[in-house]
């Protein structure tokens, strides 16, 4: 059977013509649609699309718990027990959750610090590879991996941002109802291109290389030490201080939602005590005092 014409769209085309003019280098075509998407708010929206719904869930969920059936916190879901919101959590259930955040946190720090030891160790202006050989980066992460205690540090104080404004926005217009505010903020991120591209930036080239793979029969090499993909997909050894700054930016936001949902579960859990439910001990006040208190201890 024959297969039918992938549509050309107009990234797509764009692509096609960038790559062309820069001789089929993926990281050059990639700097110059970054500055284009930039100016046309059009063409980021097509690039980023597969991964706005994403990242609009995940900027409210860092500012309020996810909540089923409506406005109460007591509907929150649990990450590590299967069907089981937080109403119905006892002890355990609740431990479990702290554990799995506490995990998680100290990955995302870790991150953070093996980043910012780079970016450290890096001159300025100078690319990690053009200072780094693979070698030299195993060794440096090997030493890193020595010295690492796992402490809850950061290295950049919490920044306020478009999207957070926005987040906050919705979800006391929407009263708490998160279906609501996944609609009222992907509405307002989709017409404002300052909110859009502060939503999406810290992930775009990500959905380019996704682009890129379907117009070249080239690819980007994303072999480890030194050409695995950022977070924001751009390639680890073609990253300058300015590139690591936002990598340790990322994971360091990352960790601080992580280690205010522990806090509050934590909270939750001490008042639960041995043997009692949330449903039974605890009201939404409760639980969104408690969730305030965690919020603001981490800055």
């Amino acid at each position: 059977m024959r297969r039918p014409q992938k549509m050309e769209t107009r990234s797509g085309l764009i692509a096609k013509e960038v790559l062309k003019e820069c001789g089929n280098d993926w990281l050059s075509a990639a700097l110059k649609m970054f500055q284009m998407a930039k100016d046309d708010h059009n063409l980021m929206r097509e690039i980023v699309d597969p991964i706005i719904a994403d990242r609009v869930y995940e900027a409210l969920e860092r500012i309020s718990p996810i909540n089923y059936g409506g406005k109460t916190l007591l509907t929150c879901p649990l990450t590590t027990s299967e069907f089981v919101l937080l109403r119905d959590a006892g002890k355990e259930e609740l431990e479990r959750e702290m554990s799995f955040f506490e995990e998680n946190m100290k990955k995302s720090l870790e991150r953070a610090a093996w980043f910012h030891r780079v970016m450290e160790s890096l001159e300025e202006k100078k690319k990690v590879r053009d200072q780094f050989s693979a070698e030299d980066m195993t060794a440096l992460r090997q030493k890193f991996g020595e010295e690492w205690k796992g402490e809850v540090t950061f290295f950049t104080s919490e920044a306020s941002t478009p999207i957070k404004k926005l987040t906050i926005e919705a979800i006391q217009k929407s009263q708490g109802d998160w279906m609501l505010a996944l609609q009222l903020l992907t509405k307002r991120v989709l017409e404002d291109p300052l909110a859009l591209f502060s939503l999406t930036s810290p992930v775009f080239f990500s959905a380019l290389w996704q682009v890129f793979g379907q117009v070249s029969e080239h690819s980007v090499d994303m072999s480890p030490p030194l050409n695995f993909p950022l977070s924001s997909g751009w390639i680890f050894g073609d990253a300058t201080r300015e590139e690591l700054k936002q990598e340790v930016l990322f994971w360091e936001e990352n960790a601080r939602f992580l280690l205010r949902k522990l806090r509050w579960f934590s909270l939750i859990r001490d008042a639960v005590g041995e043997n009692g439910r949330v449903y039974k001990l605890l009201s939404e006040l409760h639980v969104k005092k408690f969730w305030n208190d965690a919020f603001l201890s981490v800055r």
